[in-house]
């Protein structure tokens, strides 16, 4: 499955311009034509692009005759990048992007203790 394509066919039945999706998702609308190019995309922009059309991510996987199997979903984390092999079944598909996102969340949490742990030696140095 090539992802933008994907985008494309439902941005097109959801029947909103391109620039109205674009400024839902906080883009330009020459950005959202990138996007319908590209077989691989961050988790972050199919996220926002489903919130914009108000729709469940699985949807951009789950289509008429669509038999799961192919596609890539791209997500950095920290500056580096974890490739997310959209492979299966749905479950195989929320699998995969959970654990990801379970990453992600893992990094941002470390990234917080630390930065609590600056501000608690900057207070003591204060004093």
């Amino acid at each position: 499955m090539h992802i933008g394509k994907r985008i494309k066919e439902i941005v097109e039945k959801s029947r909103i311009t391109n620039k109205e999706l674009a400024d839902r998702v906080g883009t330009s609308e020459n950005n959202i034509y990138k996007i319908y190019n590209k077989e691989h995309i961050s988790t972050d922009v199919l996220l926002k692009i489903s919130n914009a059309l108000n729709i469940e991510i699985h949807s951009f996987f789950d289509s008429e005759g669509s038999d799961h199997k192919s596609g890539v979903v791209q997500q950095s984390v920290s500056g580096g990048s974890r490739n997310v092999q959209v492979v299966g079944t749905y479950q195989d598909c929320m699998n995969e992007l959970i654990a990801a996102h379970q990453v992600i969340i893992a990094e941002k949490e470390k990234n917080s203790r630390l930065q609590q742990e600056i501000i608690e030696m900057l207070k003591e140095r204060k004093k």
